[in-house]
């Protein structure tokens, strides 16, 4: 594992935070999404008039979302790399 560009020293690590990081970062992910839905639907719903501006303010999240679910991604394709490795299979090629 350890020649899979450092990521299996993330797993062998003393420090918690950063064997556990993947996971908090997806955490908080899904916890900032459910946040960011939950308000605009609830000012959708309390507040109709403001509707249209609402949608069109969410355009403009696109791009920082873009950015953290593509990290997002990255951990997940590069931590199934690693369990298929740590089974005896071999790894995917990384592109």
């Amino acid at each position: 594992m350890a020649g899979m560009s450092g990521t299996g020293a993330g797993l062998a690590s003393e420090d918690a935070y950063v064997r556990r990081m993947r996971p908090t970062f997806g955490y908080v992910m899904a916890l900032t999404w459910l946040a960011q839905m939950g308000a605009i639907a609830w000012v959708i719903v309390t507040d109709p008039a403001q509707a249209i501006q609402i949608i069109a303010a969410m355009a403009s999240l696109g791009t920082i979302w873009t950015v953290g679910l593509g990290v997002l991604g990255v951990y997940v394709y590069r931590r199934s790399g690693e369990k298929r490795a740590s089974q005896g299979g071999a790894p995917k090629p990384s592109y």
